[in-house]
């Protein structure tokens, strides 16, 4: 056994002795369908955040659609409010 594979030996067995077993775990290749899973999940909470986005948007168009007839409204009432007071 010459130095170099000695050392080498020693090195990995302190890095192997070492490191908390968490990361000895991190050092295994993880299975292909991870990706996949995290790509439904990444996929899932995008289409949450859109949704949310989407009615958020469907609302104020609502507003800007309706909001202006009730001020209207609201404008008419009061004067027809102030007509009928008045003359009473």
């Amino acid at each position: 056994m010459s130095f170099a594979s000695g050392f080498h030996v020693y090195c990995v067995l302190l890095v192997t002795l070492t490191l908390p077993l968490p990361c000895l775990l991190l050092l295994v290749p993880l299975p292909r369908h991870t990706d996949v899973a995290n790509k439904s999940m990444r996929l899932a909470q995008e289409s949450k955040k859109y949704a949310a986005q989407a009615r958020h948007a469907n609302r104020m168009r609502l507003v800007r659609q309706y909001v202006p007839l009730g001020v209207v409204g609201l404008v008419v009432l009061a004067a027809l409010v102030w007509v009928v007071r008045s003359r009473g």
